[in-house]
């Protein structure tokens, strides 16, 4: 498989506040790129505004950029499923930083929160996945 130029590139409105690449996801066909402050440091102290997701199709076209709001160094992404209440079919954002550690609920077509996130979590979100797992694989 051949790739175009550009393919997969951050965007300019991403790469202009620091952002750099910090986790990928494939899900149902659209590869999810997260991006956080550069640094260890700097990832688990973010602040809520410090992150962004870029959407691309699986040819590396940009489809969408969800910038700033309640993500802070955002890592695991999921689809809530159609059981998961209010959330259903909403993508799930959850933030590494320590600071903000919550899981974001975010409308698929505009990209916004649905509802601020109340976080008792002390520490990063790693993975956010629906499902049965044993040892890292789908069972």
């Amino acid at each position: 498989m051949s790739l175009g130029a550009g393919a997969f590139a951050t965007p300019s409105a991403i790469s202009a506040l620091g952002l750099v690449p910090f986790n990928v996801q494939d899900i149902a066909g659209k590869v999810y790129v997260t991006y956080a402050p550069s640094g260890l440091a700097a990832q688990r102290g973010a602040t809520l505004g410090m992150g962004a997701v870029a959407i691309f199709d699986e040819s590396g076209n940009l489809l969408q950029t969800i910038i700033g709001s309640q993500l802070a160094a955002p890592w695991g992404v999921a689809l809530a499923p159609v059981s998961f209440g209010e959330f259903a079919g909403d993508l799930l954002v959850g933030n590494f930083s320590f600071v903000a550690s919550e899981i974001n609920a975010l409308t698929r077509q505009l990209g916004r929160s649905r509802a601020p996130s109340q976080s008792t979590l002390a520490a990063a979100i790693l993975q956010v996945a629906f499902g049965r797992f044993n040892s890292g694989s789908a069972a």
